[in-house]
């Protein structure tokens, strides 16, 4: 019987910025701190610790800066995750079924569980009217976090502003802990109300979901 040969692996996607992050330190500490191992990665020390900053920065602005800084927030992390893609190939074309020196690099291997971290942002799929009159009830798209698969306990926080240019702006209105209840009722007819979401575990919250409008009925 044939031996899967041990890989370094990402243990993140695109899209999952807090984790594109925390990888990319990781990666920043590892291979980086390692030239003997690691002499020529593809993306000098330099150029990583730029596009790694730019992103922690961004990932803060986003926070409180709307969508011109989300939209931000997305470009830095999808330049630092296209970036650890290409470093993980390097990392694997040196060592390929070495465990030891794979992991010395900041990634993970093939045989190293997934990493039981902060959930990834939830993804807003359609906004419908709800039951009652004035409501509204908000459907997210369906995930493949290992999340689901362990069966840990999520709570959603559903955050809502009738103006999301401003953070200061959102207010909590419900926190639950099954997606499928995510209902606001007693809006106002006819005036526009916009929805964010965010997912919270034991280990802490996910960055918050793109911003969506809904007008009840």
């Amino acid at each position: 019987m044939s031996t899967k040969i041990i890989t370094a692996v990402m243990h993140c996607k695109q899209k999952e910025h807090s984790k594109i992050i925390e990888r990319g330190i990781k990666v920043r500490d590892g291979l980086y701190a390692n030239i003997i191992l690691y002499p020529a990665p593809p993306t000098d020390a330099v150029h990583f610790t730029m596009l790694l900053d730019a992103a922690i920065t961004a990932q803060g602005d986003a926070k409180g800066g709307g969508k011109p800084a989300t939209t931000a927030r997305n470009t830095a992390t999808d330049a630092l995750f296209a970036t650890l893609e290409n470093l993980v190939l390097y990392v694997n074309g040196l060592f390929k079924g070495d465990k030891d020196k794979l992991s010395k690099s900041g990634f993970d291997t093939s045989n190293d569980p997934a990493p039981h971290g902060i959930p990834a942002a939830p993804v807003i799929k359609r906004i419908e009217n709800g039951d009652t009159p004035h409501s509204a009830k908000i459907f997210l798209a369906k995930t493949t976090s290992s999340l689901n698969t362990l069966k840990e306990s999520v709570t959603y926080i559903l955050q809502m502003a009738e103006d999301a240019s401003k953070e200061e702006n959102f207010r909590t209105v419900l926190q639950i802990k099954n997606q499928h209840k995510l209902v606001v009722v007693n809006l106002t007819r006819g005036r526009e109300e916009f929805f964010r979401i965010a997912e919270s575990n034991s280990t802490g919250q996910s960055d918050w979901s793109e911003t969506a409008s809904f007008i009840p009925q």
